[in-house]
């Protein structure tokens, strides 16, 4: 069972990352509730709920309180197939912008260039982020150290 989430304040912020959660676990589970038979659809399935969920984040995009929320929200949804979305990544790229603290925007942005084999822009997207200590000093990057 997931963990309890802290209450944003933001209604739709939370119902959002619910159907950002059911969107991971359709990919996650997709074989827990289809046959072998329907593996070579598991792709075009999973593209299909991406859609779906993306339509209804977009519907929420107006009435969304803080852009850079929105544009994480919109870039994990993107990212939930294995394969390059340069909208993600522009959604991801403005998002360390607007919210340079937003550390799960970094490593999404990061996962989203790997993809392409772009390991130099992953790489300085991970020294990016180990950049950001108050201290001026890496903050051990995680995921990323294996790249710097």
């Amino acid at each position: 069972k997931m963990a309890e989430k802290e209450d944003s304040g933001d209604p739709g912020k939370d119902k959002n990352d619910l159907q950002l959660i059911e969107l991971y676990h359709f990919r996650d589970s997709y074989f827990e509730t289809h046959s072998l038979e329907e593996a070579g659809r598991k792709q075009s399935d999973v593209t299909q709920e991406m859609e779906r969920t993306l339509k209804k984040l977009e519907e929420k995009e107006e009435s969304c309180k803080h852009k850079a929320e929105f544009l994480l929200q919109k870039g994990r949804c993107l990212n939930v197939t294995p394969d390059f979305s340069a909208v993600a990544e522009e959604c991801l790229s403005r998002t360390v912008k607007l919210e340079p603290s937003l550390v799960e925007a970094w490593n999404l942005l990061g996962d989203n260039l790997f993809v392409v084999s772009q390991r130099g822009r992953a790489r300085q997207t991970g020294a990016g982020e180990c950049g950001r200590s108050p201290a001026g000093r890496p903050t051990g990057c995680g995921r990323w150290d294996f790249l710097v």
